[in-house]
C-alpha cells in the first residue's frame, strides 16, 4: 500500500511531470496514476479481486509497471514470471502461487497461448494488441474500467511473489510484504542518493527483484522511468545519452559489454549519477575503466 501511496503523492504533487518514457510514448503522474486506477477497476470486472495473485509474463515496459501498479491497486498480489523460463517452468508457477490471471505481453503471446490451452481457468490480460486476437488489451482493460479509489491493504499483507533461480531445485516463490517492499526501497533511495527530478533505467528485467528496488525507489522520490525492452549495448547507450539517464543498475558482465560496444563513449554517460552493480564481482580491468572514464 505505501508504493501506492508514493503514485499517489506524485499524482498530486508532480501532475504534469513525466512519470514514464517508452519509446516515443510518455506519460505523466497524472495520466500514469489514472491508468493504473482504471485498469484495477478493469481486473476487478474480469473476477479478480483483493489477494488474488496475479503473473506477469513480458519484457521490461511501461504497460509493465502500470499492470503490475494496478494488481497493488485492487489490493491482488504480483507474480513476475522469470522470461527465461520454459511452458512447463510457467505452469509450476501457475500452479505454485496459485495465478489466477496472466497478464503477457507479445514476445509471450505463444507461451502464453500454450499455457490457456493447458490452465483455461487463468485469465489472460496482452500489453500489447495481438494480430491474432485472442486475450483482451490493458488498454481495452482500461477503457472499460472507472478511476476508483485504491484498496487500503495492510501493510503486512502479502504484496509480491518472488521467484529464485531455481538452481538446487524447482524456484522457490519468496513471499514479501508490502511493508519490506517499502523498507527495501527507502533504503536504497538513501544508499544511491536518489532524487526527485532523476531519471532511472529499466535495463535489467523486470521480473527480477533488483530491478524492482530501484523501480519502488524512483516511485517514492518521483523520478522518471525510463524502459528498453531487454539489455541491448547500443541501445542502452543511446537511451543513456537520449533521455539523460540519471540512475541504473547492471550486472558486471553488462557493464563489460557496453565499454565493449562501438558506440561506447564516457560523455554519452554525463547524465549518470549512480550506477549500482551486483550479483556477481566486478573484474577489476571493468572497475578501473569505470574510474578513469
Amino acid at each position: 500500500m505505501l508504493l501506492v501511496q508514493a503514485i499517489r503523492s506524485n499524482a498530486s504533487f508532480r501532475a504534469s511531470e513525466i512519470a514514464t518514457i517508452d519509446g516515443e510514448e510518455q506519460r505523466t503522474w497524472e495520466e500514469f496514476v489514472d491508468r493504473v486506477a482504471r485498469a484495477a477497476d478493469g481486473f476487478r470486472q474480469m473476477g479478480a479481486r483483493p489477494g488474488d495473485r496475479i503473473g506477469i509474463l513480458a519484457l521490461n515496459s511501461a504497460r509493465y509497471l502500470e499492470a503490475q501498479f494496478a494488481v497493488w491497486w485492487l489490493g491482488g498480489v504480483v507474480v513476475p514470471m522469470n522470461i527465461r523460463w520454459s511452458v512447463e517452468e510457467n505452469l509450476y508457477c501457475i500452479d505454485d502461487a496459485g495465478i489466477s490471471t496472466l497478464i503477457h505481453d507479445l514476445a509471450f503471446a505463444d507461451a502464453a497461448q500454450a499455457i490457456a490451452g493447458q490452465r483455461p481457468q487463468v485469465r489472460q490480460v496482452s500489453l500489447e494488441p495481438n494480430p491474432g486476437g485472442g486475450a483482451p488489451t490493458l488498454d481495452q482493460v482500461i477503457a472499460d474500467g472507472v478511476h476508483f479509489p485504491a484498496c487500503e491493504t495492510p501493510l503486512e499483507a502479502l504484496a509480491g511473489i518472488y521467484y529464485t533461480g531455481g538452481t538446487t531445485g524447482a524456484p522457490k516463490g519468496v513471499m514479501l510484504s508490502h511493508q519490506a517492499l517499502w523498507t527495501a526501497a527507502m533504503a536504497i533511495v538513501l544508499a544511491n542518493g536518489m532524487q526527485a527530478g532523476g531519471r532511472v533505467l529499466h535495463a535489467t528485467p523486470m521480473f527480477h527483484l533488483a530491478d524492482g528496488g530501484m523501480s519502488h525507489g524512483a516511485m517514492i522520490v518521483g523520478a522518471t522511468h525510463v524502459f528498453v525492452p531487454r539489455f541491448e549495448p547500443r541501445e542502452v547507450i543511446r537511451t543513456i545519452a537520449r533521455h539523460k539517464v540519471t540512475d541504473l543498475l547492471l550486472v558486471p558482465t553488462m557493464i563489460g559489454m557496453l565499454q565493449a560496444c562501438e558506440d561506447y563513449a564516457p560523455e554519452k554517460f554525463e547524465s549518470v549519477r549512480g550506477l549500482s552493480f551486483g550479483a556477481s564481482p566486478i573484474p577489476v580491468p571493468i572497475l578501473e575503466k569505470l574510474q578513469s572514464d
